[in-house]
């Protein structure tokens, strides 16, 4: 959400984001998780026998005032959509260069990763069987 006054009752379901936003930087991001990776650093539990996950798709659409994600994978660790978005809103609001993204892979531990977006933004909208 990038207004908050124009659209008020989505406040409690949306992130407003009070940043203006590169689309370009944000497709850029988007490449890097997928693919399959181990998501350690985008995990918010440290039990995970296999952090290895496969996403398959990872899009955005932009409508007037919001812009949505789309995750496809084969599976989620705890807290990984909240601190992916998370970690992109932050390389766009300071500006870096997506290329940190393979790094912050290899961290291992989800203190290099963003700031967790918040839960209320996040749907699961389909399950695959």
């Amino acid at each position: 959400l990038q207004n908050r006054s124009k659209l008020p009752f989505f406040g409690p379901f949306s992130y407003y984001y009070p940043y203006e936003i590169d689309l370009k930087l944000l497709k850029r991001c988007l490449k890097y998780f997928k693919g399959i990776h181990d998501f350690s650093t985008f995990s918010n539990s440290k039990e995970t026998v296999n952090p290895e996950r496969k996403v398959y798709k990872f899009t955005y659409r932009k409508t007037k005032d919001f812009i949505i994600f789309k995750i496809i994978a084969n599976a989620f660790l705890q807290g990984m959509v909240r601190n992916i978005i998370g970690t992109i809103l932050d390389i766009n609001k300071n500006g870096q260069n997506p290329a940190i993204i393979p790094e912050v892979f290899q961290m291992k531990n989800n203190k290099y990763c963003g700031n967790k977006a918040p839960s209320c933004a996040l749907f699961l909208h389909k399950v695959y069987y």
